[in-house]
Protein backbone atom coordinates (compact mmCIF):
# COMPACT_ATOMS: atom_id res chain seq x y z
CA UNK A 1 0.00 0.00 0.00
CA UNK A 2 1.47 3.36 -1.00
CA UNK A 3 1.21 6.57 0.97
CA UNK A 4 -1.60 8.02 -1.15
CA UNK A 5 -3.72 4.92 -0.50
CA UNK A 6 -2.95 5.15 3.21
CA UNK A 7 -4.10 8.76 3.35
CA UNK A 8 -7.33 7.76 1.63
CA UNK A 9 -8.17 5.36 4.44
CA UNK A 10 -8.35 8.08 7.05
CA UNK A 11 -10.93 10.55 5.74
CA UNK A 12 -10.76 13.36 8.30
CA UNK A 13 -13.55 15.22 10.00
CA UNK A 14 -13.39 19.00 10.11
CA UNK A 15 -10.22 20.19 11.80
CA UNK A 16 -8.49 16.79 11.76
CA UNK A 17 -6.32 15.82 8.83
CA UNK A 18 -3.26 13.74 8.17
CA UNK A 19 -0.33 15.83 7.01
CA UNK A 20 3.33 15.44 6.13
CA UNK A 21 4.45 18.18 8.49
CA UNK A 22 7.09 17.29 11.03
CA UNK A 23 5.73 17.12 14.56
CA UNK A 24 7.74 18.37 17.50
CA UNK A 25 10.37 20.20 15.43
CA UNK A 26 10.52 22.94 18.07
CA UNK A 27 10.97 22.27 21.80
CA UNK A 28 7.54 21.50 23.19
CA UNK A 29 6.67 23.25 26.51
CA UNK A 30 4.96 20.18 28.03
CA UNK A 31 6.12 16.65 28.69
CA UNK A 32 4.25 13.41 29.16
CA UNK A 33 4.18 12.73 32.89
CA UNK A 34 4.05 9.43 34.73
CA UNK A 35 3.32 9.00 38.44
CA UNK A 36 4.55 5.71 39.88
CA UNK A 37 2.82 4.82 43.16
CA UNK A 38 4.70 3.67 46.24
CA UNK A 39 5.27 -0.03 46.69
CA UNK A 40 7.68 -2.58 48.12
CA UNK A 41 9.34 -0.12 50.46
CA UNK A 42 9.79 2.47 47.70
CA UNK A 43 8.51 6.03 47.71
CA UNK A 44 6.22 7.36 44.96
CA UNK A 45 8.05 8.74 41.93
CA UNK A 46 7.23 11.23 39.19
CA UNK A 47 8.86 11.29 35.75
CA UNK A 48 8.69 13.60 32.76
CA UNK A 49 9.05 12.12 29.27
CA UNK A 50 9.63 14.94 26.74
CA UNK A 51 8.69 14.39 23.10
CA UNK A 52 12.43 14.41 22.41
CA UNK A 53 15.26 13.94 24.87
CA UNK A 54 15.83 12.01 28.07
CA UNK A 55 13.44 11.27 30.91
CA UNK A 56 13.64 13.53 33.96
CA UNK A 57 12.83 12.69 37.57
CA UNK A 58 10.77 15.32 39.43
CA UNK A 59 10.98 15.89 43.18
CA UNK A 60 7.82 15.19 45.17
CA UNK A 61 6.82 16.45 48.61
CA UNK A 62 6.19 13.99 51.42
CA UNK A 63 3.03 12.06 50.53
CA UNK A 64 0.89 9.40 52.26
CA UNK A 65 1.97 5.94 51.16
CA UNK A 66 -1.57 5.23 49.95
CA UNK A 67 -1.70 8.36 47.79
CA UNK A 68 -3.45 7.65 44.48
CA UNK A 69 -3.19 10.01 41.51
CA UNK A 70 -6.50 11.24 40.07
CA UNK A 71 -5.61 13.90 37.49
CA UNK A 72 -3.13 16.49 36.27
CA UNK A 73 -4.13 20.14 36.45
CA UNK A 74 -5.24 21.70 33.18
CA UNK A 75 -2.31 24.16 33.14
CA UNK A 76 0.33 21.45 33.59
CA UNK A 77 1.60 22.96 36.84
CA UNK A 78 0.17 20.58 39.45
CA UNK A 79 -1.47 17.21 40.03
CA UNK A 80 -4.27 15.95 42.23
CA UNK A 81 -4.83 12.76 44.18
CA UNK A 82 -6.51 11.23 47.19
CA UNK A 83 -5.81 8.52 49.75
CA UNK A 84 -7.10 4.95 49.54
CA UNK A 85 -7.23 3.67 53.12
CA UNK A 86 -10.20 4.57 55.37
CA UNK A 87 -7.81 5.48 58.19
CA UNK A 88 -5.92 8.05 56.08
CA UNK A 89 -6.75 11.78 55.99
CA UNK A 90 -9.44 12.55 53.42
CA UNK A 91 -9.86 15.22 50.81
CA UNK A 92 -8.41 16.19 47.46
CA UNK A 93 -4.63 16.58 47.72
CA UNK A 94 -3.03 19.11 45.38
CA UNK A 95 0.70 18.83 44.61
CA UNK A 96 2.27 21.99 43.25
CA UNK A 97 5.82 22.58 42.01
CA UNK A 98 8.26 25.49 42.40
CA UNK A 99 7.92 25.57 45.33
CA UNK A 100 7.07 21.91 45.76
CA UNK A 101 4.26 21.50 48.27
CA UNK A 102 1.20 19.41 49.04
CA UNK A 103 -2.07 20.78 50.42
CA UNK A 104 -5.69 19.70 50.83
CA UNK A 105 -8.14 21.62 48.64
CA UNK A 106 -10.63 23.56 50.85
CA UNK A 107 -14.08 21.95 51.04
CA UNK A 108 -12.95 18.63 49.53
CA UNK A 109 -12.97 16.58 52.74
CA UNK A 110 -16.78 16.26 52.49
CA UNK A 111 -16.44 14.10 49.37
CA UNK A 112 -15.51 10.59 48.40
CA UNK A 113 -13.75 11.31 45.11
CA UNK A 114 -13.41 8.92 42.18
CA UNK A 115 -12.41 11.46 39.51
CA UNK A 116 -12.06 15.18 38.81
CA UNK A 117 -12.13 17.72 36.00
CA UNK A 118 -10.38 21.08 36.31
CA UNK A 119 -11.26 24.28 34.48
CA UNK A 120 -8.75 26.15 32.32
CA UNK A 121 -9.19 29.22 34.55
CA UNK A 122 -8.48 27.05 37.65
CA UNK A 123 -11.40 28.65 39.48
CA UNK A 124 -13.51 25.48 39.60
CA UNK A 125 -12.90 21.78 40.24
CA UNK A 126 -15.59 19.30 39.26
CA UNK A 127 -15.68 16.27 41.53
CA UNK A 128 -17.05 12.90 40.45
CA UNK A 129 -18.02 10.88 43.51
CA UNK A 130 -20.16 10.94 46.62
CA UNK A 131 -21.06 13.71 49.05
CA UNK A 132 -20.36 12.04 52.40
CA UNK A 133 -22.26 14.58 54.52
CA UNK A 134 -25.44 14.27 52.43
CA UNK A 135 -26.46 10.59 52.63
CA UNK A 136 -23.55 9.62 50.36
CA UNK A 137 -25.31 11.02 47.30
CA UNK A 138 -23.34 10.10 44.18
CA UNK A 139 -22.95 12.50 41.28
CA UNK A 140 -20.95 15.41 39.92
CA UNK A 141 -20.25 18.40 42.16
CA UNK A 142 -18.70 21.81 41.55
CA UNK A 143 -16.12 23.01 44.07
CA UNK A 144 -14.52 26.44 44.40
CA UNK A 145 -10.91 25.61 45.41
CA UNK A 146 -10.40 29.07 46.90
CA UNK A 147 -13.41 29.27 49.22
CA UNK A 148 -14.38 25.60 49.60
CA UNK A 149 -17.97 26.34 48.54
CA UNK A 150 -19.65 23.55 46.60
CA UNK A 151 -22.87 22.81 44.76
CA UNK A 152 -24.46 19.83 43.07
CA UNK A 153 -24.44 19.68 39.27
CA UNK A 154 -25.93 16.21 38.80
CA UNK A 155 -27.04 13.33 41.01
CA UNK A 156 -26.90 9.74 39.77
CA UNK A 157 -29.24 7.73 42.04
CA UNK A 158 -28.68 4.43 40.19
CA UNK A 159 -24.88 4.71 40.06
CA UNK A 160 -24.30 1.45 41.92
CA UNK A 161 -27.41 -0.51 40.95
CA UNK A 162 -27.48 -3.43 38.53
CA UNK A 163 -24.69 -5.74 37.46
CA UNK A 164 -21.17 -4.68 36.49
CA UNK A 165 -22.14 -5.18 32.86
CA UNK A 166 -25.23 -2.99 33.32
CA UNK A 167 -23.10 -0.19 34.75
CA UNK A 168 -20.52 -0.52 31.98
CA UNK A 169 -23.20 -0.07 29.32
CA UNK A 170 -24.66 3.11 30.78
CA UNK A 171 -24.00 6.34 28.88
CA UNK A 172 -20.91 8.25 29.95
CA UNK A 173 -21.34 11.74 31.38
CA UNK A 174 -18.87 14.56 30.92
CA UNK A 175 -18.60 18.05 32.42
CA UNK A 176 -17.94 21.02 30.17
CA UNK A 177 -15.60 22.99 32.46
CA UNK A 178 -16.25 26.21 30.52
CA UNK A 179 -20.06 26.23 30.76
CA UNK A 180 -20.46 23.98 33.86
CA UNK A 181 -22.97 21.83 32.00
CA UNK A 182 -23.06 18.03 31.95
CA UNK A 183 -23.28 16.24 28.60
CA UNK A 184 -24.27 12.60 28.06
CA UNK A 185 -22.28 10.59 25.53
CA UNK A 186 -23.24 7.41 23.72
CA UNK A 187 -23.18 3.89 25.08
CA UNK A 188 -19.92 1.96 25.31
CA UNK A 189 -17.78 5.05 25.91
CA UNK A 190 -15.72 5.60 29.04
CA UNK A 191 -13.09 7.96 30.37
CA UNK A 192 -14.50 11.05 28.61
CA UNK A 193 -12.45 14.26 28.74
CA UNK A 194 -13.02 17.75 27.41
CA UNK A 195 -10.11 19.48 25.67
CA UNK A 196 -8.85 22.56 27.53
CA UNK A 197 -9.72 24.79 24.56
CA UNK A 198 -13.32 23.51 24.59
CA UNK A 199 -13.31 22.34 20.96
CA UNK A 200 -13.15 18.57 21.37
CA UNK A 201 -14.12 15.69 23.59
CA UNK A 202 -12.26 12.41 23.77
CA UNK A 203 -13.41 9.05 25.09
CA UNK A 204 -12.42 5.39 24.97
CA UNK A 205 -14.65 2.93 23.13
CA UNK A 206 -14.46 -0.60 24.53
CA UNK A 207 -15.12 -2.92 21.60
CA UNK A 208 -14.72 -6.09 23.65
CA UNK A 209 -11.49 -6.97 21.86
CA UNK A 210 -9.62 -3.69 22.22
CA UNK A 211 -9.94 -0.13 23.46
CA UNK A 212 -10.07 2.57 20.81
CA UNK A 213 -10.04 6.32 21.14
CA UNK A 214 -12.92 8.45 19.88
CA UNK A 215 -12.66 12.15 19.03
CA UNK A 216 -15.94 14.08 19.25
CA UNK A 217 -16.65 17.53 17.85
CA UNK A 218 -17.93 19.59 20.79
CA UNK A 219 -20.12 21.72 18.50
CA UNK A 220 -21.75 18.68 16.87
CA UNK A 221 -21.54 15.50 18.91
CA UNK A 222 -22.80 13.44 15.97
CA UNK A 223 -19.42 14.06 14.33
CA UNK A 224 -17.23 11.37 15.84
CA UNK A 225 -14.12 9.63 14.64
CA UNK A 226 -12.29 6.51 15.76
CA UNK A 227 -8.66 7.51 16.31
CA UNK A 228 -6.44 4.63 17.39
CA UNK A 229 -6.20 1.85 19.94
CA UNK A 230 -4.80 2.40 23.42
CA UNK A 231 -3.89 0.27 26.42
CA UNK A 232 -4.85 3.09 28.75
CA UNK A 233 -8.28 3.62 30.26
CA UNK A 234 -8.42 7.27 29.25
CA UNK A 235 -6.91 9.76 26.83
CA UNK A 236 -5.11 12.70 28.44
CA UNK A 237 -5.22 16.14 26.78
CA UNK A 238 -2.12 18.31 26.71
CA UNK A 239 -2.74 21.75 28.31
CA UNK A 240 -2.72 23.43 24.88
CA UNK A 241 -5.11 20.84 23.38
CA UNK A 242 -2.59 19.86 20.70
CA UNK A 243 -2.01 16.26 21.78
CA UNK A 244 -3.72 13.28 23.31
CA UNK A 245 -1.54 10.95 25.33
CA UNK A 246 -1.99 7.21 24.89
CA UNK A 247 -0.16 4.12 26.08
CA UNK A 248 0.84 1.15 23.95
CA UNK A 249 1.80 -2.37 24.97
CA UNK A 250 5.21 -3.38 23.66
CA UNK A 251 7.64 -6.24 23.96
CA UNK A 252 9.61 -5.42 27.09
CA UNK A 253 12.20 -7.66 28.72
CA UNK A 254 11.41 -6.22 32.14
CA UNK A 255 7.78 -7.30 32.15
CA UNK A 256 5.03 -8.06 29.64
CA UNK A 257 2.91 -5.48 31.48
CA UNK A 258 5.21 -2.54 30.77
CA UNK A 259 4.07 -0.03 28.19
CA UNK A 260 5.32 2.97 26.26
CA UNK A 261 3.71 6.33 25.56
CA UNK A 262 2.74 8.05 22.34
CA UNK A 263 1.33 11.51 21.62
CA UNK A 264 -1.46 11.76 19.09
CA UNK A 265 -1.20 15.05 17.21
CA UNK A 266 -4.77 16.37 16.78
CA UNK A 267 -3.98 18.66 13.84
CA UNK A 268 -2.24 16.02 11.70
CA UNK A 269 -3.59 12.73 13.05
CA UNK A 270 -0.01 11.51 13.46
CA UNK A 271 1.10 9.31 16.35
CA UNK A 272 4.38 10.52 17.84
CA UNK A 273 6.34 7.91 19.84
CA UNK A 274 7.92 9.23 23.03
CA UNK A 275 11.25 7.33 23.09
CA UNK A 276 12.22 8.11 26.69
CA UNK A 277 9.06 6.35 27.94
CA UNK A 278 9.89 3.02 26.27
CA UNK A 279 8.97 0.18 28.66
CA UNK A 280 8.83 2.62 31.58
CA UNK A 281 5.05 2.79 32.22
CA UNK A 282 3.14 0.17 34.19
CA UNK A 283 -0.03 2.00 35.29
CA UNK A 284 -2.40 4.48 33.68
CA UNK A 285 -1.43 7.39 35.99
CA UNK A 286 -0.18 9.45 33.07
CA UNK A 287 -0.82 13.01 31.90
CA UNK A 288 1.00 16.23 31.00
CA UNK A 289 3.15 18.60 33.05
CA UNK A 290 5.05 21.77 32.14
CA UNK A 291 8.78 21.37 31.55
CA UNK A 292 9.58 24.29 33.86
CA UNK A 293 8.42 22.46 37.01
CA UNK A 294 11.77 20.66 37.13
CA UNK A 295 14.00 21.96 39.90
CA UNK A 296 17.31 23.26 38.55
Amino acid sequence: MNRRQLLGLVAPIAGLRLSEENVGAEPYPFSAAYFEPAGGGELPQLFLFPLTGKAVSVSLPSLPRDFALLAYRSDGKALYGTTLLPSSPKGLIQIEFKPTRASVVPGSTDFGISGITTSARLNRIFLHGSHTSHSHEYGIFELDPNTGASKTLLLVPDAFSGTVEDRRRRPARIVNPNTRTVETLGHGLRGPAWSPDGKWMSAVLDTGRSSKGVLIDANDMSRQRILTSTEDGTFQWSPDSKYLLLSRAEFCRESPYHQSLQALDIASGKRVPIPSSHCRVVTNSTGWLANDIVND
